[in-house]
């Protein structure tokens, strides 16, 4: 996965330009120091694709195929074409049963050369009952007038049900459909089998094809979009700049050829965002429109630490307090950041034994059940008793808690602050009995990196997002207690007024997502960079996002819009309690959560460190 984030949104278009193709998918690369890496893909003519087929879809029955048969379809090309896609429609009601796609040469006598694939490696889909599209351009078979092909398919996989057949046939037979009964009987088939051929008429190959196949389901039509080539005339591109999301303020910054889609801005100054666009150049002095808009921050992208004392005590000792075996005290500690419990630290006023703890805090602010606890004792000299927790133990701290330490032998004591509004408990050995007006000197260190994110998922469903640039995006990579290694992303539909969410299986940062584990668990992702600022698109409705990394809380008061009236009133923010299973009305936005905003209209969100 590329370092780092980038959001691409098209704020507004000019108007008055020629029309020709614009570039497409501008990428701007964030976090670099002192450049701003830019990237963009060839302007594309939609190309015009037309179904062939040889049945009339009109009669019903199937065919009588096996595992490792063969049924196909004859086509004859009537003009120089791109075979594109196949289409075909099933017959077969269960799931699990895979289906292996060829096409054959012809074998002179009108049936398929089944030892003549023209596919270097078959395309494989699962069948399903209905019609079902298998793409084939990443293949390139070009075919000129008069070319005849075969198209063909068979299962791969046993059925656990006997089934009459793959896929549906009419009854009323053409002479361009056979059947290859493994492994040697070649036959006509008495019908016409429901497999159809997707082409594209062009003088020449295509020069920028898919990556990879793409299957989609049933009644979704072929997207053109996905098959083009260079329109003719392009002779180069022209980039621009600009500090503000305004296309009027865009400023001539460089020109590039017309094979050359990278450019490399060394003027961009640090921690300054900048909005680039650029648009196709077609001949001396006839342009595109521009592209959609890219926003990049460049940064030096040394990754910083922050280590945090939390405390409620001055520091000075008032008392000293002891207990005898098997008993203790404990502090309450509040939540200020989310971040990686360093160590505790504990005041000691006489040397002796003792077992720290730590424990979760009660909604009303009591000691609760214990998180973590060491089994054997430590000992401890006066002074400021460090307790390294996180070179065992994992521990994020995303909620308030209460450090114990409970003594192990009646020479331990530690210091004790007397003060107002703090809260502090004694351990008689069964209960905890709340000390008013005095603190127990203990406190905790928080660790935060910036290409870090700190996680606490919590058994259920769990609302996060990611904060960090990472190698290897999958849900399963990052979340492996995700349930079948999916994440939701979730769109809100403003007609039907309800949320639409989609299955994913990576994820990005600044974008909210749902996932659902079976395990309570604590951990930390590692990332190359950490992501300091966020462009998010938002639509009007109900949206998910995530914030950049930081050390503490992102005020909400700090996130801008674009356009000014995005957001109409008060801005409207929620998350998910985990823990409670309930939505919450945040104070603050904190690093690898994920939030629902409310917008009015379409827009971008600016969220900067």
């Amino acid at each position: 996965m590329r370092r780092t984030i980038i959001f691409m949104f098209l704020l507004f278009l000019f108007s008055g330009l020629i029309a020709q193709e614009p570039a497409r998918e501008l990428v701007a690369i964030s976090n670099l120091d002192s450049r701003v890496e830019l990237y963009w893909k060839p302007p594309i003519e939609p190309i015009k694709l037309v179904l062939w087929r040889a049945d009339d879809g009109t009669s019903r029955k199937t065919d009588n195929s096996s595992v490792f048969d063969i049924i196909s379809v004859r086509y004859v090309a009537d003009a120089r074409c791109s075979l594109m896609a196949m289409r075909y429609y099933g017959a077969y009601m269960f799931s699990g049963v895979r289906a292996q796609i060829q096409v054959y040469k012809d074998n002179t006598i009108g049936g398929p050369d089944i030892f003549s694939p023209l596919l270097a490696y078959p395309e494989t889909t699962e069948l399903h009952p209905g019609l079902d599209t298998v793409y084939l351009a990443d293949h390139g078979l070009v075919f000129n007038a008069g070319d005849t092909f075969h198209i063909g398919m068979g299962m791969i996989d046993t059925p656990w049900i006997p089934i009459p057949g793959i896929v549906m046939a009419d009854t009323i037979p053409s002479g361009r459909s056979y059947h290859y009964h493994a492994p040697v009987s070649l036959e006509p088939f008495d019908g016409d089998y429901w497999i159809h051929a997707i082409v594209a008429y062009r003088d020449g190959t295509l020069r920028e094809l898919p990556i990879a196949k793409v299957v989609k389901s049933v009644n979704e039509p072929v997207h053109e979009s996905r098959f083009f080539m260079p329109p003719p005339g392009l002779t180069g591109y022209e980039l621009s700049r600009s500090i503000s999301p305004d296309p009027d303020s865009l400023v001539f910054l460089a020109s590039t050829s017309d094979t050359d889609t990278f450019y490399n801005d060394t003027s961009a100054v640090n921690d300054k965002g900048y909005y680039y666009a650029v648009r196709a150049k077609y001949g001396p002095t006839t342009y595109s429109q521009f592209s959609k808009m890219a926003y990049a921050v460049p940064r030096n992208d040394d990754v910083t630490a922050t280590y945090d004392t939390v405390k409620v005590d001055d520091g000075l000792i008032d008392a000293i307090v002891s207990w005898t075996s098997g008993r203790g005290w404990a502090t309450y500690l509040p939540f200020e950041r989310i971040g990686k419990l360093r160590s505790l630290l504990i005041m000691v006023t006489n040397a002796g034994n003792f077992r720290p703890q730590i424990l979760t805090s009660a909604a009303d602010t009591t000691p609760d059940s214990v998180l973590v606890d060491w089994i054997a004792a430590l000992s401890a000299t006066p002074g400021w008793r460090d307790v390294n927790v996180s070179s065992w133990k994992t521990f994020i701290v995303d909620e308030p808690i209460f450090a114990a330490c409970i003594v192990d032998d009646r020479y331990f004591a530690i210091g004790l602050d007397t003060c107002f509004g703090a809260k502090s408990f004694d351990y008689n050995g069964a209960d905890w009995l709340e000390v008013r007006d005095s603190i127990y000197m203990i406190r905790y260190i928080v660790e935060y990196r910036d290409n870090e994110a700190y996680y606490h998922i919590r058994r259920g469903w769990n609302l996060v997002s990611l904060p960090v640039f990472v190698d290897r995006d999958s849900v399963a990579d990052i979340f492996p207690m995700a349930v079948g290694g999916i994440a939701y992303a979730g769109n809100f539909d403003v007609e039907s007024k309800r949320f639409l969410y989609e299955e994913v299986q990576t994820v990005e940062p600044g974008i909210g997502y749902w996932i659902l584990s079976i395990v309570d668990t604590m951990f930390v992702v590692h990332g190359d960079i950490p992501a300091r600022s966020f462009d998010v698109a938002v639509s009007p409705g109900w949206n998910m996002i995530g914030v950049p990394a930081g050390h503490d809380g992102f005020p909400i008061r700090s996130i801008e819009t674009y356009p000014d009236d995005l957001i109409t009133g008060s801005m409207i923010i929620f998350s998910y309690d985990a823990k409670a299973k309930m939505f919450v009305e945040p104070d603050k936005l904190f690093s690898g959560v994920g939030y629902f905003i409310w917008a009015s209209k379409n827009g971008v969100l600016r969220i900067n460190r």
